[in-house]
């Protein structure tokens, strides 16, 4: 998986503008979730995502395709499922990366320019909202994402349903997010049935890679 990893982070980087690109992201976030400020600055979060999302799918498989390095991937010494683990990790990684920079600064220009102590910062109810229920959507949508790129051979269809799907996916988040002022066994309740629902998501979705892997060891089989 690592040398899956470093193959994408060479991509990644070869790439000047989509470099600029995530580096104007983490600023321009920082900034407005600056100026918002409570719960809008993390339903924001999850627009982040979805614009981040539709330029680092293609990424994953596809650009391997139209490069025709895909067949050469399929020749490391990696079985097929830890060639997708490594390309969903990779996408897990620039997700939480991007939204937790931003988280970071923008509260350290509250701690500094506002004044906001920590204690109000860093409470249960914001460290669970802020960082836990981000965490868990990121980590499913970066599978989901991985197998649509490992489905599709076309870029622009591509990024418009990884969109479509990072939007669907974060409206649990939203929704868990926006209930973070509520009374606490209100919140205690919605956070319940938030971790329920992703881990439902993230059963099926370890079902679908199972299903793709299956697929390969066929297609490989008829090869022979």
């Amino acid at each position: 998986m690592n040398k899956v990893l470093k193959m994408q982070f060479q991509l990644l980087f070869s790439n000047s503008s989509q470099v600029v690109y995530l580096l104007l992201m983490s600023v321009a976030g920082t900034f407005v979730f600056f100026i918002m400020g409570g719960n809008t600055r993390l339903m924001l979060s999850i627009f982040i995502l979805v614009i981040t999302a539709a330029q680092i799918t293609p990424k994953l498989f596809i650009t391997e395709k139209e490069n025709q390095t895909f067949e050469t991937l399929l020749t490391l010494p990696l079985s097929f499922e830890q060639i997708e683990r490594g390309k969903s990790f990779f996408c897990f990684f620039i997700f939480g990366s991007l939204l937790y920079i931003t988280y970071t600064l923008s509260f350290s220009l509250d701690f500094f320019l506002r004044h906001v102590p920590l204690s109000d910062i860093f409470s249960l109810r914001n460290m669970t909202g802020i960082y836990l229920f981000p965490l868990l959507t990121i980590r499913n949508l970066s599978i989901r994402l991985s197998l649509l790129s490992l489905q599709s051979n076309d870029s622009k269809a591509c990024a418009m349903d990884a969109t479509l799907l990072s939007f669907l996916y974060g409206i649990p988040c939203m929704v868990a997010i926006s209930c973070i002022e509520v009374p606490l066994n209100a919140f205690i309740i919605i956070s319940m049935l938030y971790f329920i629902i992703e881990g439902v998501i993230g059963f099926s979705l370890q079902r679908r890679r199972k299903t793709y892997k299956n697929k390969y060891m066929l297609s490989n089989l008829y090869k022979m």
